[in-house]
């Protein structure tokens, strides 16, 4: 294992369906200063490295040479801010709907997905999506009917 100081300046999460298990997890990869990834699934994790975005923070990870590529792979963290929860509303028991189907479960993954790529798409082209909220709804409705036509 080996250790480093970075400050991780972009943060993305990939969506996905493990296909031994057959349940959703996301991957998350941070970048550094130095462009380079570094990866995790665990949530708690990256919880803290997003509360922490450029900000210098002590890692572990583990390297693994693939070919011409080099994955590294997230397993602790020390000196990152404490991550920030919103509290939800409270609900009692009669009122609290869970989406407890697998098919409202994926469809809460692809709408999340689908989102995280339209706030992408308007960084890469250097656009505020809160202030071009309209466009981004209408690109997030794009992307997941693409999500849509891709499981049909």
């Amino acid at each position: 294992m080996e250790t480093a100081t970075v400050t991780f300046v972009q943060h993305k999460a990939w969506p996905g369906v493990s296909q031994k298990t057959s349940k959703p997890y996301v991957r998350n990869v941070f970048t550094d200063t130095a462009g380079l990834d570094y990866s995790t699934l665990d949530e708690g994790l990256a919880s803290q490295l997003v509360a922490s975005l450029n900000q210098p923070v002590s890692i572990a990870f583990d390297t693994q040479q693939n070919g011409q590529y080099t994955n590294r792979y997230l397993k602790s963290v020390n000196g990152a801010a404490a991550p920030s929860f919103v509290q939800p509303p409270t609900t009692t028991a009669s009122t609290a709907t869970l989406p407890t189907s697998p098919d409202t479960r994926q469809k809460s993954i692809n709408y999340w997905a689908a989102l995280g790529r339209a706030i992408d798409s308007f960084a890469a082209a250097g656009l505020d999506p809160v202030s071009h909220h309209s466009e981004l709804r209408e690109l997030t409705e794009l992307y997941l009917s693409w999500a849509d036509e891709y499981a049909a």
